[in-house]
């Protein structure tokens, strides 16, 4: 087995965490990844690099990632900029990342391919290879017109996938609608959870599995280190502590979030003094125009919020932008009595799973949006909130803080349960067994 993704062991993210605690697991794995200018190979053995890439196809690729597909995936199309040498550029950078492997490894190799860098890689893999990918993102329920085209052309792609995994069936559900509005050469099974080929020879043979498969947490993990790790953030007594952990980016409410503080200590004046919003959130993405822009915006909303509403003795906004490794995460987690997740959109959110895994004694409470693919899961044991609706968002941080002791153990209880019914190396499983090989290459499915 193979396993490609973009960022390799111990990178940010959580889909990198994960994949790392899986790979510990398997045995015959060896995983594919970029660092730095170069394409790396890890198996269990060593860690090679097999080749570099040129500047010009490695940021161009990551361009097109960023500035266009990451925000039309995101249905944020307001952020998107489209570049056709940027496009290029992406369809090269996997076209070299294909080649080094059908030179490398042998025919017959099964490939699991992470994410939307690597969406055409199926196409790219198909003459030799089987394919599995996971798209870790959503894909979007609306498509603007100049986008379709190249959707389109990551859609026909990904076709030449066995098996196909999203987070949630809403996504599923827009991937397929997707097909049937702009290729009408494939058919849609939707009690099937497929798509094939209307007319070919071998319609079994030229069928693309779809699973809803939402990324599980490593739990023994997460308890152990909580259990393991000395405190090195110690919480103020009778001081209120509201976590948030993400990325500065527009994706994830950041803005949204610090302008609800604001209003909350201007609604709540009991908690001046009594409360403190810690933000763990890295800059993202620096030198392209879109995040850096909304990474100025969040700092100024955080520097006013400060500068409002500060004291001699007490800070209520604390945005910590150096990274924190499990062990100094698995302490906040632990500790805070809110975990606030209020992203506008996000494909799944592993640290809001995190944050229920490490909850020990009297737990936290998760307020949780509806636009994150974790709601869809742990709807029954969070606090549901609405990203865009500042008032009501203030309201609920009040309601989680004040809630009974019962009420919190009603809930953890409920997300626990959830958790441990998709565990991480259930969810790798689920993929597997759909899987089934294929005799022979299907000559019909080659995207045109």
């Amino acid at each position: 087995m193979q396993m490609l993704s973009y960022r390799g062991p111990n990178a940010a993210g959580g889909v990198s965490s994960a994949l790392g605690h899986m790979f510990t697991r398997e045995t015959g794995m060896n995983w594919w990844y970029l660092k730095d200018d170069r394409l790396c190979r890890h198996s269990s053995q060593a860690q090679q690099t097999v080749s570099s890439f040129s500047n010009e196809i490695k940021d161009n690729h990551y361009r097109y990632c960023n500035n266009f597909l990451w925000p039309v995936l995101h249905d944020l199309p307001q952020f998107a900029h489209y570049s056709e040498f940027e496009r290029r550029c992406y369809r090269a950078f996997n076209g070299a990342v294909a080649a080094q492997a059908q030179e490398i490894e042998l025919e017959g190799d099964i490939w699991f391919i992470n994410d939307y860098q690597f969406a055409i890689m199926p196409r790219l893999l198909q003459q030799d290879s089987d394919s599995l990918v996971f798209w870790h993102i959503p894909w979007p329920k609306h498509v603007l017109a100049q986008h379709v085209e190249p959707l389109t052309e990551l859609a026909l792609c990904l076709m030449n996938a066995r098996v196909i995994g999203f987070h949630t069936q809403e996504y599923v559900d827009n991937f397929f609608n997707f097909v049937e509005a702009h290729l009408d050469h494939l058919h849609v099974e939707r009690t099937a959870q497929s798509i094939s080929l209307k007319h070919g020879k071998n319609r079994a043979r030229a069928t693309t599995m779809f699973v809803v498969a939402p990324l599980g947490v490593d739990m023994d993990y997460w308890r152990r280190i909580v259990r393991e790790t000395k405190p090195t953030f110690p919480k103020q007594p009778q001081t209120s502590m509201v976590l948030s952990v993400d990325r500065c980016d527009y994706t994830k409410g950041m803005l949204e979030r610090f302008e609800t503080i604001d209003l909350f200590l201007e609604m709540y004046p009991e908690w001046h003094e009594n409360i403190q919003f810690v933000q763990i959130g890295a800059r993202s993405r620096p030198g392209l125009i879109e995040f850096d822009q909304y990474w100025q915006r969040c700092r100024l909303q955080a520097d006013a919020v400060n500068a409002r509403f500060a004291s001699s003795t007490w800070q209520p906004l604390l945005w910590l932008e150096d990274p924190i490794g499990s062990e100094g995460l698995a302490q906040l987690y632990s500790r805070a009595d809110v975990m606030l997740v209020n992203p506008l959109r996000d494909g799944l959110n592993l640290t809001a799973k995190e944050f229920a895994a490490c909850q020990q004694g009297v737990p936290g409470v998760l307020a949780l949006s509806k636009s994150a693919g974790a709601w869809h899961e742990l709807k029954n044991g969070c606090v549901s909130i609405d990203p865009t609706d500042k008032y009501s968002l203030a309201i609920s941080i009040n309601d989680c803080l004040l809630m009974s002791e019962t009420e919190k153990y009603r809930r953890m209880h409920a997300l626990k349960d959830q958790l441990e019914e998709n565990l991480l190396h259930e969810w790798w499983q689920k993929l597997l067994r759909l899987y089934v090989p294929r005799a022979s290459v299907v000559a019909e499915k080659v995207c045109s």
